[in-house]
């Protein structure tokens, strides 16, 4: 994001693109070819490893989290996702742990001694139980919320500035024009410059 904050001032204050300060002569029929395929392997390898990662369950659920707001999928797939995370790591509403829950049953709690006693044993039992509380489920603080709020935000707008810059700099080595050259030749094809814009 530097890069591209120096490079877009230098290249207002002098007039001189990006790749051109970079001492890189543009248009460049074969630098373009060669950063197609830099970056397309690039791409294509970050793709696979986490089609990879998704397929094989190594993905972890933050991750599919942030993946799923990303592309904009729906909260379905997301719970789908954090069902089978559930299921894989065998809690108790897995079906794995159905041996954990034959032997709960097997050893007995108070519960069960209660429902099975008579009415007379019922209050003895009663009585010899402690209260369980169930335990709180954990909450985020404001602060908290707030961080990984504007993490996922720098996080998207991040991605799209570097889609941005690599747009920006394949545009210079095909065309010879940096970030104003482009503004100007768009601002043209949409009629916002020229004769019929009255600019």
């Amino acid at each position: 994001m530097l890069g591209f904050a120096t490079g877009s001032t230098v290249e207002l204050l002098t007039g001189v693109p990006t790749l051109q300060q970079l001492g890189l002569d543009t248009p460049n029929s074969d630098l373009f070819t060669v950063l197609c395929i830099l970056l397309g392997t690039a791409t294509a390898i970050g793709t696979g490893r986490t089609l990879y990662r998704l397929q094989s369950g190594d993905m972890a659920l933050k991750d599919f989290k942030r993946y799923a707001g990303f592309f904009g999928l729906d909260a379905e797939r997301v719970a789908e996702k954090e069902s089978s995370q559930r299921k894989k790591s065998g809690d108790f509403t897995s079906r794995d742990s159905i041996a954990a829950i034959t032997e709960a049953k097997e050893a007995g709690s108070p519960a069960d001694a209660l429902l099975m006693a008579s009415d007379a044993a019922a209050g003895a039992v009663q009585e010899e139980a402690a209260p369980v509380e169930a335990p709180a489920a954990p909450r985020m603080t404001a602060d908290e919320i707030e961080r990984a709020y504007a993490r996922d935000i720098e996080l998207s707008q991040g991605r799209y500035a570097m889609l941005g810059f690599v747009a920006l700099i394949l545009g210079e080595a095909a065309t010879g024009n940096g970030l104003v050259g482009q503004l100007e030749a768009y601002a043209k094809l949409f009629g916002l410059l020229g004769a019929e814009s009255g600019f």
